[in-house]
């Protein structure tokens, strides 16, 4: 069964990858005073998916410590049972998902493993990601920033479950070439998740949030401002896989992003009006993955590498950026990372994730992801 997972994630990864090179770029009508529609979308997608991806790489630290078996999940103290581990240097780890896959060793069982009684049912963690976006449409070229923090806490309810909550911070500071002008960004958000051991190969996590989002638009040098407010639901699930042979673990997971936002409407400096706008996207996202444990003076450090193919539906819809042109907005990218988790001591674990977006026409993207957790 764990064999025909990993197999139909791969099969699923090529089959999409065939499309990702589709042109979209078309002839239009003339441009909207405001072209911040050919921007937003690509914000938003990247917002909610480091947000969303930063809870989910949480919730992967602790099932990963219960799926193995950790304190309180088969029993505690010297001699419990530890699953189908029983390295004390080498705590399996769940593969779970987008943007980081697996955050770091499980402290409760790093905890067991030790000769600790102690079962750490509680956890505080922090996190954050710089992503840097680039897009090279012709009259729709532009290029910023999208910085996320996100901190929280949750609680270990029953051996298998977890649950928790979120609260996030947003900045967005994008130059938009084709019209002289900027857009940035604030945002807070609230998201509660959860995470569920399914058996000792197979969880799922999932997480539902709403972000209040404040926007400033410029254009023709500055001369041209305004500023509005928006909203933004998010949500995402994902069912994970892993396999261990010896020290190595391979991982795979499925899963679906959504979110939808509403731009209210306003008008700029000029006293034109600029319609209510909305965002409205989805993306299925198969990933499959890997690391290797090595056991050091302090604790476990496992360096990781993987790959994700996303397929938007619904996808962003193409937008008018001036001189008959339409916005790219090809439905299929891959996001490649390589990073390293460490686990030190019994209840502090950290992580380091670089990421390249890549396969999405005229789009490149970005980032660097960090998270600290303590358990107690």
């Amino acid at each position: 069964m764990r064999r025909l997972i990993f197999v139909s994630a791969s099969l699923v990864s090529l089959f999409q990858v065939e499309g990702a090179f589709a042109g979209v770029s078309c002839p239009g009508p003339a441009p909207a005073p405001n072209q911040a529609p050919a921007v937003t979308p690509d914000t938003s997608r990247q917002s909610a998916s480091a947000t969303a991806g930063l809870i989910a790489d949480r919730v992967a630290t602790v099932v990963s410590s219960i799926n193995v078996g950790g304190a309180g999940a088969t029993g505690t103290g010297p001699g419990s049972q530890t699953g189908d581990r029983a390295n004390a240097h080498c705590p399996s780890l769940v593969g779970n998902v987008p943007d980081a896959l697996d955050q770091a060793l499980g402290a409760s069982t790093s905890a067991e493993a030790n000769g600790s009684d102690r079962i750490r049912y509680n956890s505080v963690w922090t996190g954050g990601s710089y992503n840097h976006i680039k897009k090279d449409d012709v009259n729709g070229r532009y290029n910023g920033d999208v910085k996320n923090g996100v901190a929280g806490y949750d609680r270990r309810v029953t051996k298998d479950l977890i649950l928790g909550l979120a609260t996030g911070y947003e900045e967005v500071d994008i130059t938009t070439e084709y019209n002289q002008g900027t857009v940035e960004g604030s945002s807070v958000s609230v998201s509660p998740y959860l995470g569920y051991i399914i058996n000792g190969w197979l969880s799922v996590d999932a997480t539902i949030g709403h972000t209040w989002i404040d926007y400033d638009f410029s254009r023709n040098s500055g001369a041209v401002k305004g500023s509005t407010n928006a909203g933004r639901w998010f949500g995402s699930a994902n069912v994970n896989a892993v396999h261990r042979m010896g020290d190595f673990k391979l991982r795979g997971s499925l899963g679906y992003l959504r979110l939808y936002e509403r731009q209210d409407a306003y008008r700029d400096s000029t006293g034109a009006q600029v319609e209510e706008a909305q965002v409205n996207f989805g993306q299925i996202r198969t990933t499959v993955g890997g690391s290797y444990d090595i056991a050091t003076g302090f604790g476990v450090l496992s360096p990781n590498a993987f790959v994700r193919v996303e397929y938007d539906t619904p996808a962003s819809h193409s937008v008018m950026v001036g001189n008959n042109w339409m916005s790219s907005a090809d439905r299929t990218g891959a996001v490649f990372g390589v990073g390293v988790d460490a686990a030190i001591a019994d209840d502090l674990t950290l992580n380091l994730t670089a990421t390249s977006t890549q396969f999405r026409q005229n789009t490149e993207a970005y980032s660097l992801i960090g998270n600290i957790r303590y358990s107690f």
